[in-house]
């Protein structure tokens, strides 16, 4: 069995095939095992379990993109080679892409994501100056966590009309508030689903407030022998949401093996 995502799908598919006699590969394109919930201090505990039972469960490629699906093989880029794996099982836990805002200035350097910006901290990287979080959602909520102590300002997406600077950010300009100073800007909202390989291994797909995600039954299963789980199929960014997901699309797929 192929998995394509070491994030809180992926890692919790791998733990419920733990002792079930299948023979398991986990791909993740990041250095390490976690996804998004790796640099979420409030999910260690969660976390750092399942990335043990991976690790002791799967044959763990991290740093590796599973670059394409034809013909029911999967081609996997590693950082030294090639390979191609024909899979029994495919389970697709691709997560999602975060929101961008829809405003003049929304591609300067200091505009990123409010997942992205808890990344960086976790990394030690914090803003040196005034930080404007702009949406909603749970990234949000962390990134508030992760400035405790320093200086931010929170805004309605929808209030947001511009953000100012010309080689960085300088500020942003709202309707509630005039000019605001800020260095960075934190986006938060709906992510939308990273559906491509789903839909290239042959399944649908339905459109949501954000984009189109993979449309799955009750099994987890998106076509013949692919099955799908967490972000990419729709299921927000709640950790038991996530794990039920892919312990859901583990069992799919083992009946198939």
């Amino acid at each position: 069995m192929l998995v394509v995502g070491g994030g809180l799908a992926g890692l919790a598919c791998v733990a419920a095939l733990e002792g079930r006699g299948a023979a398991v590969t986990l791909v993740d394109e990041a250095p390490r095992l976690g996804g998004s919930a790796s640099y979420a201090p409030d999910l260690a505990p969660v976390v750092e379990p399942l990335v043990e039972r991976a690790r002791a469960t799967a044959a763990v490629l991290v740093g590796s993109t599973a670059v394409g699906i034809f013909d029911g093989e999967a081609l996997i880029a590693e950082p030294s080679r090639a390979r191609v794996i024909r899979p029994r099982a495919l389970v697709l836990a691709t997560g999602a892409h975060d929101p961008v805002l829809c405003v003049e200035g929304n591609d300067l350097p200091g505009v990123v994501s409010a997942r992205a910006l808890c990344q960086l901290a976790s990394r030690g990287v914090i803003p040196d100056g005034p930080v404007a979080l702009v949406g909603d959602g749970p990234w949000i909520e962390r990134a508030r966590a992760v400035l405790d102590g320093l200086s931010f300002e929170s805004y309605a997406a929808d209030d947001l009309i511009a953000v100012m600077g010309s080689s960085r950010v300088k500020g942003i300009r709202t309707r509630s508030a005039g000019r605001r100073v800020c260095v960075v800007v934190g986006v938060g909202g709906d992510a939308a689903p990273s559906f491509q390989l789903a839909q290239q291994a042959g399944a649908s797909t339905q459109a949501t407030n954000a984009g189109f995600s993979i449309v799955v039954d009750g099994d987890g299963r998106a076509a013949p022998s692919v099955f799908a789980a967490g972000e990419c199929t729709g299921t927000p960014f709640e950790p038991g949401a996530l794990i039920e997901s892919g312990e859901r699309a583990a069992m799919g797929a083992l009946s198939l093996l």
